[in-house]
């Protein structure tokens, strides 16, 4: 498989992952609160970053790094 066709399908997986992932989440918060605690936040990698403001979008949230 060629570098862009390995490149779309990642991101075609990824968005999947994500949605899947949100639907779950707003599924769960519907019948009872969600707390997300991520400690370190201020460490975390690029897909993980670009799933919780995702998250935080659809749910009308702020991410916040409270580390001084």
């Amino acid at each position: 498989a060629s570098m862009s066709a390995t490149v779309r399908k990642d991101g075609v997986v990824k968005t999947r992952t994500f949605d899947t992932l949100l639907q779950m989440s707003l599924r769960g918060a519907r019948r009872r609160p969600l707390v997300f605690v991520i400690e370190d936040l201020h460490w975390v990698d690029r897909t993980s970053e670009e799933f919780l403001a995702g998250l935080a979008d659809s749910l009308g949230l702020k991410l916040a790094d409270l580390d001084p």
